[in-house]
């Protein structure tokens, strides 16, 4: 075997692709759209925790909201955590009355929905439903804004079934 047959195996004919260049070219083909698929789902994962967060912030204020309700007197003060969402002595008054079937709440159940009630009830401005049911019996929803930062949360008005 001589020098110029030992070059002639290493290297490849003019005009045909090496391995290397074809492993770097697939490489490039795959990894970018599996780095977008890996980041897409990182997206879809933290908003779907968010949504998830967003449902058990208005749970856990409605059920507070409905435990404050229920204590205070027929015509008392609105209790603090109704003034810090912004909720109107109609709300706060109509909540009373709802509850009012069950004083100790033994009966209570709050179910959450995501979006706004339909016209006439709802007018798109709500993100969250919260339905109060109290017997077994859905008595009053409160419709709930919740921009993203559970501190700001407003209770924007309520329908009843």
């Amino acid at each position: 075997m001589s020098n110029s047959e030992d070059v002639s195996e290493k290297q490849s004919p003019p005009g045909t692709p090496s391995a290397r260049p074809f492993s770097q070219g697939l490489a490039r083909r795959i990894i970018p759209p599996l780095l977008v698929l890996i980041v897409a789902g990182g997206i879809y994962l933290y908003a779907q925790h968010q949504r998830e967060q967003q449902v058990a912030d208005v749970e856990a204020v409605t059920e507070q909201l409905c435990r404050d309700v229920a204590a205070i007197p027929p015509g008392g003060a609105r209790p603090s955590l109704a003034m810090q969402l912004n909720a109107s002595l109609t709300t706060v008054e109509r909540l009373q009355d709802a509850l009012s079937h069950d004083p100790d709440l033994d009966t209570l159940h709050i179910t959450i929905l995501r979006g706004d009630a339909p016209p006439p009830y709802g007018d798109g401005s709500a993100t969250h439903q919260a339905f109060v049911d109290v017997e077994g019996q859905s008595r009053i929803v409160l419709r709930f804004y919740h921009p993203g930062d559970a501190q700001r949360l407003q209770l924007i008005g309520f329908w009843t079934p």
